[in-house]
């Protein structure tokens, strides 16, 4: 890892920001879930973000600047039947992010967690893409005729 770290470093310079966005899941009642499985989504979901954290931040804290950005998820406080291993992965990985704020902001880095979820969106067949702009005009846009434009218009206004 640190030779890897240095090669990217003397090819684009310092690392300024990381962003640990490696997961995996595993859907399977606890109860049934090998270890290997159990291992496989630990050591993807938070034992990666731990060794490149590590390793970077040990490149930051002399320079006393960079950040460092965790995705965690909201399956941390909303478990859920069949996803218990990232569940645990996930918090963990929640907790880690404070330990690495509590070690390392001192010195100057940035340490975040984002617990990002699932968004509602409709889907493809629901409602036609169009690029914006779109050839009708704002005032058409106002007197859609179809369920489906008025959802559109709802969740994607116009600019003004």
């Amino acid at each position: 890892m640190a030779q890897a770290l240095a090669s990217i470093e003397s090819e684009v310079g310092a690392i300024d920001v990381l962003v640990n966005n490696a997961g995996v899941q595993h859907r399977e009642p606890l109860v049934e879930v090998s270890l290997d499985n159990w291992q496989r989504v630990l050591e993807t979901n938070l034992t990666g973000a731990f060794v490149v954290s590590r390793h970077v931040a040990r490149r930051m804290l002399p320079r006393r600047s960079g950040k460092i950005i965790n995705i965690c998820s909201v399956q941390t406080d909303l478990a859920r039947p069949a996803i218990g291993p990232y569940t645990a992965a996930k918090g963990a990985l929640r907790n880690l992010t404070r330990a690495m704020t509590w070690e390392w902001a001192g010195a100057g880095l940035q340490i975040n967690g984002i617990a990002s979820g699932y968004i509602h969106t409709p889907s493809p067949s629901m409602t036609p893409w169009r690029p914006w702009p779109s050839p009708r005009t704002r005032r058409s846009r106002a007197r859609s005729s179809s369920a489906s434009e008025d959802t559109l218009r709802l969740r994607h206004p116009a600019p003004p």
